[in-house]
Protein backbone atom coordinates (compact mmCIF):
# COMPACT_ATOMS: atom_id res chain seq x y z
CA UNK A 1 0.00 0.00 0.00
CA UNK A 2 2.82 2.48 -0.11
CA UNK A 3 2.89 3.04 -4.01
CA UNK A 4 2.82 6.38 -5.24
CA UNK A 5 -0.76 7.84 -5.63
CA UNK A 6 -1.60 9.02 -9.32
CA UNK A 7 -4.78 11.23 -10.34
CA UNK A 8 -6.62 13.31 -13.14
CA UNK A 9 -7.05 16.50 -11.83
CA UNK A 10 -9.70 17.84 -14.40
CA UNK A 11 -12.51 20.55 -14.39
CA UNK A 12 -15.81 18.12 -15.75
CA UNK A 13 -18.51 20.44 -17.22
CA UNK A 14 -22.23 18.83 -16.49
CA UNK A 15 -25.08 18.52 -18.81
CA UNK A 16 -27.96 19.96 -17.82
CA UNK A 17 -30.57 17.88 -16.79
CA UNK A 18 -33.80 19.60 -18.19
CA UNK A 19 -31.81 19.84 -21.34
CA UNK A 20 -32.07 16.01 -21.87
CA UNK A 21 -34.18 14.87 -24.59
CA UNK A 22 -34.75 11.42 -27.16
CA UNK A 23 -32.23 11.24 -29.51
CA UNK A 24 -29.76 13.00 -27.90
CA UNK A 25 -26.02 11.12 -28.93
CA UNK A 26 -23.32 10.91 -26.35
CA UNK A 27 -20.55 8.34 -25.71
CA UNK A 28 -19.49 6.38 -22.80
CA UNK A 29 -16.15 5.17 -21.64
CA UNK A 30 -14.94 1.86 -19.42
CA UNK A 31 -12.63 -0.45 -19.14
CA UNK A 32 -13.14 -3.50 -21.30
CA UNK A 33 -9.60 -5.20 -21.17
CA UNK A 34 -6.41 -4.88 -18.71
CA UNK A 35 -6.24 -0.92 -17.77
CA UNK A 36 -7.02 0.51 -21.05
CA UNK A 37 -10.26 2.79 -21.30
CA UNK A 38 -12.36 2.10 -24.59
CA UNK A 39 -15.44 4.25 -26.01
CA UNK A 40 -18.87 3.14 -26.47
CA UNK A 41 -21.73 5.02 -28.35
CA UNK A 42 -25.15 6.06 -26.14
CA UNK A 43 -28.43 7.35 -27.46
CA UNK A 44 -31.03 8.87 -25.37
CA UNK A 45 -34.39 7.25 -25.27
CA UNK A 46 -36.34 8.98 -22.52
CA UNK A 47 -36.63 10.09 -18.73
CA UNK A 48 -37.87 7.67 -16.47
CA UNK A 49 -39.13 7.83 -13.03
CA UNK A 50 -36.61 6.51 -10.26
CA UNK A 51 -36.83 3.92 -7.59
CA UNK A 52 -34.57 6.04 -5.21
CA UNK A 53 -37.10 9.04 -4.46
CA UNK A 54 -38.06 11.95 -6.24
CA UNK A 55 -35.40 11.80 -8.97
CA UNK A 56 -35.25 10.80 -12.54
CA UNK A 57 -33.15 8.55 -14.61
CA UNK A 58 -32.09 8.29 -17.96
CA UNK A 59 -32.66 5.56 -20.54
CA UNK A 60 -30.38 5.01 -23.16
CA UNK A 61 -29.35 2.43 -25.38
CA UNK A 62 -25.72 1.32 -25.97
CA UNK A 63 -23.99 0.43 -28.99
CA UNK A 64 -20.20 -0.02 -30.27
CA UNK A 65 -17.94 -2.69 -31.91
CA UNK A 66 -16.52 -3.53 -27.83
CA UNK A 67 -20.02 -4.05 -26.14
CA UNK A 68 -21.06 -6.33 -29.11
CA UNK A 69 -17.96 -8.73 -28.63
CA UNK A 70 -18.68 -8.60 -24.88
CA UNK A 71 -22.98 -9.18 -24.89
CA UNK A 72 -23.68 -5.77 -24.32
CA UNK A 73 -23.95 -4.26 -20.50
CA UNK A 74 -21.91 -6.16 -18.02
CA UNK A 75 -21.87 -6.05 -14.52
CA UNK A 76 -18.63 -4.00 -13.15
CA UNK A 77 -20.01 -1.20 -15.96
CA UNK A 78 -21.65 0.55 -13.34
CA UNK A 79 -20.18 3.97 -13.13
CA UNK A 80 -19.10 4.36 -16.64
CA UNK A 81 -19.36 8.01 -17.39
CA UNK A 82 -21.56 9.26 -20.60
CA UNK A 83 -20.89 12.48 -21.49
CA UNK A 84 -22.89 14.62 -24.16
CA UNK A 85 -20.86 17.60 -25.63
CA UNK A 86 -18.20 16.82 -23.92
CA UNK A 87 -20.45 17.46 -20.60
CA UNK A 88 -20.84 14.66 -18.10
CA UNK A 89 -24.22 13.32 -18.43
CA UNK A 90 -24.33 10.37 -15.11
CA UNK A 91 -22.84 6.91 -14.71
CA UNK A 92 -24.23 3.81 -16.40
CA UNK A 93 -25.89 2.08 -13.26
CA UNK A 94 -28.91 -0.18 -14.41
CA UNK A 95 -29.63 -2.67 -16.66
CA UNK A 96 -32.54 -5.64 -17.36
CA UNK A 97 -32.00 -8.95 -16.56
CA UNK A 98 -33.07 -11.56 -19.08
CA UNK A 99 -33.76 -8.84 -21.62
CA UNK A 100 -32.26 -6.69 -24.17
CA UNK A 101 -28.38 -6.33 -22.64
CA UNK A 102 -28.23 -2.97 -24.72
CA UNK A 103 -30.88 -1.11 -23.12
CA UNK A 104 -29.23 0.88 -19.78
CA UNK A 105 -30.76 3.52 -16.87
CA UNK A 106 -27.83 6.19 -16.14
CA UNK A 107 -27.78 8.13 -13.05
CA UNK A 108 -27.52 11.87 -13.73
CA UNK A 109 -24.56 13.32 -12.44
CA UNK A 110 -26.32 16.01 -10.52
CA UNK A 111 -28.09 13.41 -8.33
CA UNK A 112 -24.61 11.35 -7.54
CA UNK A 113 -22.81 14.76 -6.38
CA UNK A 114 -25.24 15.23 -3.62
CA UNK A 115 -24.90 11.26 -2.51
CA UNK A 116 -27.07 12.04 0.48
CA UNK A 117 -29.89 9.30 1.62
CA UNK A 118 -32.73 9.85 -0.56
CA UNK A 119 -36.35 8.94 0.25
CA UNK A 120 -37.67 5.22 0.58
CA UNK A 121 -38.56 3.37 -2.44
CA UNK A 122 -41.22 4.03 -4.52
CA UNK A 123 -43.02 2.25 -7.87
CA UNK A 124 -40.98 3.30 -11.13
CA UNK A 125 -42.26 2.78 -14.76
CA UNK A 126 -39.31 0.18 -15.01
CA UNK A 127 -39.77 -2.56 -12.48
CA UNK A 128 -37.30 -4.88 -13.71
CA UNK A 129 -34.94 -2.31 -13.98
CA UNK A 130 -31.81 -4.16 -11.34
CA UNK A 131 -28.37 -2.45 -10.74
CA UNK A 132 -25.83 -2.91 -13.55
CA UNK A 133 -24.01 -4.68 -10.44
CA UNK A 134 -20.78 -4.93 -9.19
CA UNK A 135 -19.32 -7.97 -9.15
CA UNK A 136 -17.77 -8.77 -5.93
CA UNK A 137 -14.55 -11.35 -6.13
CA UNK A 138 -13.29 -13.47 -3.28
CA UNK A 139 -9.96 -15.17 -3.98
CA UNK A 140 -7.61 -17.38 -2.20
CA UNK A 141 -10.38 -19.20 -0.38
CA UNK A 142 -11.62 -22.74 -0.79
CA UNK A 143 -14.87 -23.56 -2.11
CA UNK A 144 -17.10 -24.37 1.42
CA UNK A 145 -15.64 -21.00 3.04
CA UNK A 146 -16.85 -19.02 -0.08
CA UNK A 147 -20.86 -20.49 -0.06
CA UNK A 148 -20.78 -19.35 3.91
CA UNK A 149 -19.86 -16.33 2.63
CA UNK A 150 -21.32 -15.99 -0.52
CA UNK A 151 -24.49 -16.27 1.39
CA UNK A 152 -23.53 -13.51 4.07
CA UNK A 153 -22.75 -10.80 1.24
CA UNK A 154 -25.95 -11.48 0.14
CA UNK A 155 -27.55 -10.60 3.22
CA UNK A 156 -26.12 -6.95 1.77
CA UNK A 157 -27.26 -7.11 -1.25
CA UNK A 158 -23.63 -8.23 -2.67
CA UNK A 159 -23.01 -11.32 -5.07
CA UNK A 160 -19.99 -12.40 -5.03
CA UNK A 161 -17.96 -14.70 -7.57
CA UNK A 162 -15.26 -16.99 -6.69
CA UNK A 163 -12.06 -16.57 -9.06
CA UNK A 164 -8.81 -17.92 -8.48
CA UNK A 165 -5.97 -15.79 -7.06
CA UNK A 166 -4.00 -14.07 -9.90
CA UNK A 167 0.03 -14.23 -9.78
CA UNK A 168 2.28 -12.88 -11.68
CA UNK A 169 0.07 -10.08 -12.70
CA UNK A 170 2.88 -7.44 -14.51
CA UNK A 171 0.79 -4.24 -14.69
CA UNK A 172 1.22 -2.35 -11.82
CA UNK A 173 -1.63 0.23 -12.53
CA UNK A 174 0.17 3.56 -11.89
CA UNK A 175 -2.04 5.53 -14.49
CA UNK A 176 -4.10 8.30 -13.09
CA UNK A 177 -7.63 7.53 -12.19
CA UNK A 178 -9.60 9.43 -14.84
CA UNK A 179 -13.42 8.86 -15.54
CA UNK A 180 -13.41 5.65 -17.44
CA UNK A 181 -10.87 3.40 -15.07
CA UNK A 182 -11.68 0.41 -13.71
CA UNK A 183 -11.96 0.15 -9.78
CA UNK A 184 -12.17 -2.16 -7.04
CA UNK A 185 -13.73 -1.71 -3.89
CA UNK A 186 -12.02 -4.07 -1.16
CA UNK A 187 -13.12 -5.58 1.96
CA UNK A 188 -10.74 -8.19 2.47
CA UNK A 189 -7.15 -7.98 1.45
CA UNK A 190 -4.02 -10.41 2.20
CA UNK A 191 -4.06 -14.30 1.93
CA UNK A 192 -7.81 -14.29 0.73
CA UNK A 193 -9.37 -10.80 -0.93
CA UNK A 194 -12.86 -9.65 -1.78
CA UNK A 195 -13.04 -6.51 -3.53
CA UNK A 196 -16.06 -5.45 -5.98
CA UNK A 197 -15.66 -4.20 -9.52
CA UNK A 198 -16.79 -1.02 -10.94
CA UNK A 199 -16.07 1.80 -13.10
CA UNK A 200 -14.70 6.04 -12.41
CA UNK A 201 -17.73 8.50 -12.95
CA UNK A 202 -16.28 11.84 -12.17
CA UNK A 203 -12.86 12.93 -10.81
CA UNK A 204 -11.86 16.28 -9.63
CA UNK A 205 -8.82 17.46 -7.11
CA UNK A 206 -8.78 14.77 -4.67
CA UNK A 207 -12.66 13.06 -4.95
CA UNK A 208 -14.22 10.98 -7.23
CA UNK A 209 -17.24 9.16 -7.53
CA UNK A 210 -18.37 6.02 -9.28
CA UNK A 211 -20.92 3.00 -9.84
CA UNK A 212 -24.07 5.30 -9.93
CA UNK A 213 -26.09 3.16 -7.72
CA UNK A 214 -25.01 2.09 -3.70
CA UNK A 215 -22.18 -0.66 -3.51
CA UNK A 216 -24.01 -1.96 -0.07
CA UNK A 217 -25.47 1.06 0.85
CA UNK A 218 -24.16 1.52 4.12
CA UNK A 219 -23.77 5.59 4.73
CA UNK A 220 -20.66 6.77 5.95
CA UNK A 221 -17.59 3.76 5.35
CA UNK A 222 -14.32 3.57 5.06
CA UNK A 223 -13.35 0.82 2.30
CA UNK A 224 -10.13 1.06 0.25
CA UNK A 225 -10.50 1.88 -3.19
CA UNK A 226 -7.51 0.40 -5.96
CA UNK A 227 -7.66 0.43 -9.30
CA UNK A 228 -8.44 -2.61 -11.24
CA UNK A 229 -7.42 -4.70 -13.87
CA UNK A 230 -10.22 -6.38 -15.91
CA UNK A 231 -9.29 -10.22 -17.06
CA UNK A 232 -12.54 -10.43 -19.17
CA UNK A 233 -16.29 -10.57 -19.15
CA UNK A 234 -17.84 -13.55 -18.70
CA UNK A 235 -21.50 -13.75 -21.05
CA UNK A 236 -24.05 -14.28 -19.50
CA UNK A 237 -28.25 -14.47 -20.67
CA UNK A 238 -28.78 -12.81 -17.40
CA UNK A 239 -26.15 -10.27 -17.63
CA UNK A 240 -22.92 -10.34 -18.48
CA UNK A 241 -20.37 -9.49 -15.93
CA UNK A 242 -16.84 -8.35 -15.95
CA UNK A 243 -13.99 -10.31 -13.64
CA UNK A 244 -11.08 -8.33 -12.39
CA UNK A 245 -8.00 -8.29 -9.63
CA UNK A 246 -6.91 -5.25 -7.84
CA UNK A 247 -3.76 -3.42 -8.63
CA UNK A 248 -2.80 -0.67 -6.33
CA UNK A 249 -4.64 1.32 -3.65
CA UNK A 250 -5.73 4.90 -4.96
CA UNK A 251 -7.37 6.38 -2.14
CA UNK A 252 -10.54 5.55 0.09
CA UNK A 253 -14.51 5.09 -0.03
CA UNK A 254 -16.23 7.15 2.60
CA UNK A 255 -19.90 7.74 0.93
CA UNK A 256 -22.12 4.71 0.00
CA UNK A 257 -25.42 5.74 -0.79
CA UNK A 258 -28.31 5.12 -3.43
CA UNK A 259 -26.58 7.28 -6.27
CA UNK A 260 -22.76 5.60 -6.00
CA UNK A 261 -20.01 5.66 -3.98
CA UNK A 262 -17.31 8.84 -3.60
CA UNK A 263 -14.46 8.37 -2.02
CA UNK A 264 -10.65 10.94 -1.82
CA UNK A 265 -7.91 9.72 -3.33
CA UNK A 266 -4.21 9.86 -1.59
CA UNK A 267 -5.84 8.75 1.30
CA UNK A 268 -6.13 5.05 2.91
CA UNK A 269 -8.62 3.74 5.66
CA UNK A 270 -7.75 1.66 8.23
CA UNK A 271 -8.12 -2.43 8.57
CA UNK A 272 -8.71 -4.75 11.03
CA UNK A 273 -4.91 -6.83 10.60
CA UNK A 274 -6.51 -10.85 11.36
CA UNK A 275 -3.50 -13.99 11.94
CA UNK A 276 -4.67 -17.59 11.82
CA UNK A 277 -2.63 -20.39 13.22
CA UNK A 278 -3.96 -23.61 12.85
CA UNK A 279 -1.59 -26.87 13.85
CA UNK A 280 -3.12 -30.00 12.38
CA UNK A 281 -2.22 -32.25 15.53
CA UNK A 282 -2.88 -35.94 13.48
CA UNK A 283 -0.65 -35.23 10.99
CA UNK A 284 2.00 -31.84 12.67
CA UNK A 285 1.04 -29.74 9.90
CA UNK A 286 0.64 -25.92 10.38
CA UNK A 287 -0.84 -23.25 8.26
CA UNK A 288 -0.81 -19.49 9.02
CA UNK A 289 -2.36 -17.01 7.54
CA UNK A 290 -2.83 -13.18 7.57
CA UNK A 291 -5.98 -10.61 5.86
CA UNK A 292 -7.12 -7.27 6.31
CA UNK A 293 -11.05 -6.58 7.16
CA UNK A 294 -12.50 -3.46 6.79
CA UNK A 295 -14.35 -1.69 10.03
CA UNK A 296 -17.85 -2.27 8.86
CA UNK A 297 -19.38 -3.13 12.32
CA UNK A 298 -22.11 -4.94 9.95
CA UNK A 299 -20.29 -6.86 7.77
CA UNK A 300 -16.76 -7.46 9.45
CA UNK A 301 -17.62 -10.37 11.71
CA UNK A 302 -18.59 -12.41 8.72
CA UNK A 303 -15.33 -11.47 6.78
CA UNK A 304 -13.02 -12.47 9.76
CA UNK A 305 -15.54 -15.84 10.89
CA UNK A 306 -15.10 -17.02 7.06
CA UNK A 307 -11.55 -16.12 6.68
CA UNK A 308 -10.73 -18.16 10.34
CA UNK A 309 -12.98 -21.05 8.99
CA UNK A 310 -11.37 -21.46 5.52
CA UNK A 311 -7.88 -21.57 6.83
CA UNK A 312 -8.45 -24.32 9.55
CA UNK A 313 -9.97 -26.17 6.40
CA UNK A 314 -7.26 -25.72 4.22
CA UNK A 315 -4.79 -26.87 7.25
CA UNK A 316 -6.78 -29.80 7.65
CA UNK A 317 -7.73 -30.67 3.91
CA UNK A 318 -10.74 -32.24 5.13
CA UNK A 319 -14.41 -31.88 6.15
CA UNK A 320 -15.42 -33.24 9.38
CA UNK A 321 -15.33 -33.79 12.78
CA UNK A 322 -12.78 -33.26 15.32
CA UNK A 323 -11.92 -31.28 18.86
CA UNK A 324 -9.98 -27.95 18.82
CA UNK A 325 -8.53 -26.10 20.91
CA UNK A 326 -9.18 -22.31 20.42
CA UNK A 327 -7.30 -19.55 21.53
CA UNK A 328 -8.47 -15.68 20.86
CA UNK A 329 -6.62 -12.65 21.13
CA UNK A 330 -9.05 -9.57 20.66
CA UNK A 331 -7.95 -5.97 20.66
CA UNK A 332 -9.76 -3.02 20.90
CA UNK A 333 -9.47 1.16 21.51
CA UNK A 334 -12.39 0.67 23.61
CA UNK A 335 -10.53 -1.66 26.61
CA UNK A 336 -7.86 -1.23 28.26
CA UNK A 337 -6.88 -5.18 27.93
CA UNK A 338 -6.92 -7.55 25.18
CA UNK A 339 -9.72 -10.16 24.95
CA UNK A 340 -8.90 -13.04 25.93
CA UNK A 341 -10.36 -16.60 25.44
CA UNK A 342 -9.53 -20.16 25.31
CA UNK A 343 -11.86 -22.84 24.64
CA UNK A 344 -12.45 -26.47 23.59
CA UNK A 345 -14.65 -27.57 20.29
CA UNK A 346 -16.21 -30.69 19.18
CA UNK A 347 -18.16 -31.07 16.36
CA UNK A 348 -19.07 -33.26 13.30
CA UNK A 349 -18.05 -30.28 11.30
CA UNK A 350 -14.99 -28.84 13.36
CA UNK A 351 -14.44 -25.58 11.71
CA UNK A 352 -17.66 -24.62 11.54
CA UNK A 353 -18.12 -25.63 15.31
CA UNK A 354 -14.58 -23.59 16.55
CA UNK A 355 -16.11 -20.19 15.52
CA UNK A 356 -18.69 -19.74 18.64
CA UNK A 357 -16.37 -17.28 20.55
CA UNK A 358 -15.40 -15.45 17.96
CA UNK A 359 -18.64 -14.75 16.82
CA UNK A 360 -20.26 -14.01 19.66
CA UNK A 361 -17.07 -11.39 20.80
CA UNK A 362 -17.52 -9.88 17.46
CA UNK A 363 -20.95 -9.92 17.95
CA UNK A 364 -20.82 -7.85 21.11
CA UNK A 365 -18.02 -5.25 20.15
CA UNK A 366 -20.14 -4.44 16.43
CA UNK A 367 -23.72 -4.35 18.27
CA UNK A 368 -22.67 -2.93 22.19
CA UNK A 369 -25.18 -0.07 22.94
CA UNK A 370 -22.50 1.50 24.91
CA UNK A 371 -19.61 3.00 22.66
CA UNK A 372 -18.64 2.85 19.21
CA UNK A 373 -15.85 0.24 19.09
CA UNK A 374 -12.50 0.08 16.74
CA UNK A 375 -11.16 -3.75 16.39
CA UNK A 376 -7.33 -2.76 16.28
CA UNK A 377 -6.96 -6.76 15.86
CA UNK A 378 -7.60 -10.31 16.17
CA UNK A 379 -5.49 -13.42 16.42
CA UNK A 380 -6.74 -16.78 16.36
CA UNK A 381 -4.30 -20.05 17.04
CA UNK A 382 -6.05 -23.14 16.59
CA UNK A 383 -5.16 -26.85 17.55
CA UNK A 384 -6.96 -29.53 15.96
CA UNK A 385 -6.96 -33.27 16.12
CA UNK A 386 -9.74 -35.73 14.61
CA UNK A 387 -10.19 -37.29 18.06
CA UNK A 388 -13.25 -36.96 19.30
CA UNK A 389 -12.69 -35.71 23.40
CA UNK A 390 -15.59 -35.92 24.61
CA UNK A 391 -16.79 -36.45 27.88
CA UNK A 392 -20.71 -37.55 29.24
CA UNK A 393 -21.67 -36.90 32.42
CA UNK A 394 -23.05 -40.17 33.94
CA UNK A 395 -23.82 -39.25 37.09
CA UNK A 396 -23.38 -36.58 39.91
CA UNK A 397 -22.75 -38.27 43.87
CA UNK A 398 -21.99 -37.26 47.49
CA UNK A 399 -21.75 -38.94 50.64
CA UNK A 400 -24.47 -37.71 52.54
CA UNK A 401 -27.82 -36.81 51.44
CA UNK A 402 -28.45 -33.90 54.79
CA UNK A 403 -26.91 -30.66 54.64
CA UNK A 404 -27.03 -27.31 56.60
CA UNK A 405 -26.93 -23.92 54.76
CA UNK A 406 -23.72 -22.34 54.98
CA UNK A 407 -22.07 -26.18 54.57
CA UNK A 408 -19.40 -26.95 51.74
CA UNK A 409 -20.75 -30.23 49.62
CA UNK A 410 -17.92 -32.21 48.52
CA UNK A 411 -19.17 -33.76 44.93
CA UNK A 412 -18.13 -36.22 42.61
CA UNK A 413 -19.29 -36.33 38.69
CA UNK A 414 -18.61 -39.66 36.87
CA UNK A 415 -18.16 -39.22 33.46
CA UNK A 416 -17.29 -41.54 31.02
CA UNK A 417 -15.15 -40.87 28.21
CA UNK A 418 -15.97 -41.63 24.31
CA UNK A 419 -14.55 -44.80 23.52
CA UNK A 420 -12.59 -44.60 27.17
CA UNK A 421 -13.25 -45.33 30.70
CA UNK A 422 -14.79 -43.81 33.42
CA UNK A 423 -13.18 -40.43 34.51
CA UNK A 424 -14.15 -39.04 38.08
CA UNK A 425 -14.08 -34.99 38.60
CA UNK A 426 -13.70 -33.67 42.37
CA UNK A 427 -16.01 -30.46 42.72
CA UNK A 428 -16.98 -28.60 45.90
CA UNK A 429 -20.23 -26.64 46.16
CA UNK A 430 -20.69 -23.89 48.92
CA UNK A 431 -24.38 -23.75 49.94
CA UNK A 432 -25.07 -20.36 51.11
CA UNK A 433 -26.76 -19.00 54.30
CA UNK A 434 -29.96 -17.74 53.60
CA UNK A 435 -31.31 -20.67 51.83
CA UNK A 436 -34.62 -22.29 52.95
CA UNK A 437 -35.17 -25.76 54.24
CA UNK A 438 -36.37 -28.60 51.87
CA UNK A 439 -35.33 -30.30 48.53
CA UNK A 440 -32.75 -28.61 46.67
CA UNK A 441 -31.33 -29.94 43.39
CA UNK A 442 -28.19 -29.63 42.04
CA UNK A 443 -27.59 -30.05 37.90
CA UNK A 444 -24.09 -30.87 36.31
CA UNK A 445 -23.34 -30.05 33.26
CA UNK A 446 -21.04 -29.03 30.19
CA UNK A 447 -19.85 -25.23 30.33
CA UNK A 448 -21.59 -25.27 26.91
CA UNK A 449 -24.90 -23.88 26.25
CA UNK A 450 -26.17 -26.75 24.16
CA UNK A 451 -23.96 -29.15 26.06
CA UNK A 452 -26.98 -31.34 26.09
CA UNK A 453 -26.39 -32.13 22.47
CA UNK A 454 -24.62 -35.01 21.09
CA UNK A 455 -22.58 -32.75 18.35
CA UNK A 456 -22.33 -28.65 18.44
CA UNK A 457 -21.98 -28.17 14.44
CA UNK A 458 -24.46 -25.38 14.62
CA UNK A 459 -22.45 -21.79 15.45
CA UNK A 460 -26.54 -20.44 16.47
CA UNK A 461 -26.67 -22.80 19.17
CA UNK A 462 -24.11 -20.81 21.07
CA UNK A 463 -25.25 -17.21 20.50
CA UNK A 464 -24.54 -15.28 23.79
CA UNK A 465 -27.51 -13.73 24.66
CA UNK A 466 -26.97 -10.32 26.07
CA UNK A 467 -28.39 -9.49 29.43
CA UNK A 468 -28.33 -5.65 30.49
CA UNK A 469 -29.95 -5.63 33.32
CA UNK A 470 -26.37 -6.42 35.51
CA UNK A 471 -24.39 -4.59 32.54
CA UNK A 472 -23.67 -0.32 32.34
CA UNK A 473 -20.45 -0.77 30.18
CA UNK A 474 -18.77 -2.34 27.35
CA UNK A 475 -16.21 -3.82 29.76
CA UNK A 476 -18.74 -5.08 32.02
CA UNK A 477 -20.48 -6.61 29.32
CA UNK A 478 -17.41 -8.11 27.96
CA UNK A 479 -16.63 -9.62 31.24
CA UNK A 480 -20.03 -11.22 31.25
CA UNK A 481 -19.31 -13.41 28.29
CA UNK A 482 -15.76 -14.31 29.82
CA UNK A 483 -16.39 -15.03 32.79
CA UNK A 484 -19.25 -17.46 31.41
CA UNK A 485 -18.17 -21.18 31.93
CA UNK A 486 -15.82 -22.73 28.87
CA UNK A 487 -17.10 -26.22 27.14
CA UNK A 488 -14.13 -28.09 29.12
CA UNK A 489 -15.24 -26.59 32.17
CA UNK A 490 -17.54 -29.34 34.70
CA UNK A 491 -20.07 -27.15 35.92
CA UNK A 492 -22.55 -27.80 38.89
CA UNK A 493 -25.74 -25.35 39.80
CA UNK A 494 -28.48 -24.75 41.57
CA UNK A 495 -30.98 -22.28 42.12
CA UNK A 496 -31.48 -20.41 45.28
CA UNK A 497 -34.32 -20.62 47.06
CA UNK A 498 -33.85 -17.97 49.64
CA UNK A 499 -36.96 -15.75 49.92
CA UNK A 500 -36.90 -12.47 48.22
CA UNK A 501 -39.07 -9.36 46.92
CA UNK A 502 -41.45 -10.47 44.38
CA UNK A 503 -38.60 -7.92 41.86
CA UNK A 504 -35.98 -9.71 42.22
CA UNK A 505 -35.76 -13.09 40.26
CA UNK A 506 -34.18 -16.24 41.90
CA UNK A 507 -30.50 -16.64 41.71
CA UNK A 508 -28.46 -19.35 39.93
CA UNK A 509 -25.40 -20.36 41.70
CA UNK A 510 -22.53 -22.05 39.82
CA UNK A 511 -19.09 -23.79 40.49
CA UNK A 512 -17.31 -25.19 37.96
CA UNK A 513 -14.42 -27.69 37.67
CA UNK A 514 -11.66 -27.65 34.81
CA UNK A 515 -11.52 -30.83 32.82
CA UNK A 516 -10.16 -32.30 29.29
CA UNK A 517 -12.84 -32.70 27.45
CA UNK A 518 -15.60 -31.56 26.10
CA UNK A 519 -18.79 -32.17 27.82
CA UNK A 520 -21.82 -33.30 26.97
CA UNK A 521 -24.81 -34.74 29.09
CA UNK A 522 -25.50 -33.80 32.34
CA UNK A 523 -27.07 -35.04 35.76
CA UNK A 524 -29.19 -34.02 38.98
CA UNK A 525 -28.78 -35.00 42.19
CA UNK A 526 -31.45 -33.69 44.82
CA UNK A 527 -29.94 -32.76 48.44
CA UNK A 528 -32.24 -31.94 51.55
CA UNK A 529 -31.25 -28.85 53.28
CA UNK A 530 -31.95 -29.14 57.30
CA UNK A 531 -33.18 -26.08 59.34
CA UNK A 532 -30.08 -23.63 60.23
Amino acid sequence: MAAPFSLAQTKTKFFPIEEVRPGLKGVGYTVFSETKISSFDVTVLSMVESNLGKGKLILVRLSGKLLQENGGLSAGMSGSPVYIDKKLLGAISYGFENADPFLALVTPIDDMMKLTPLDTFSSHSLPSAVPAGTPVMVSGMGQRAYEILYRSLGDHGLKAVMMPKVYGQSKRGDEPVKPGSAIAVQMVSGDYQVAAIGTVTWVDKQKFLAFGHSFANKGEVDYLALQAYILDTVKSPVMSFKIGVPLEPVGRIVQDRQAGIMGHLAELPRFIPVTVAVVDLDRKLSRTTNFQVNRNEQMFRDLICSGVMDTIDQTLDRVGGGTAKLKLNIQTNALAKPILRENLFYGKDIALASLGDLRNILDILAANEFQATEVHSVKVDVEVKARQETARIIKLETEKEKFKPGESIALKAVLHTYRGSNLTVPLEVKLPDNLEPGKLSLTARGGAKDSNLEENDSVKNSRFKVDYKNVDSLEKLVKTYLDTPVNQQLVVEFTNNAKSGADKEPQTEQSKADTNYYIIGEAQLTIELLPR
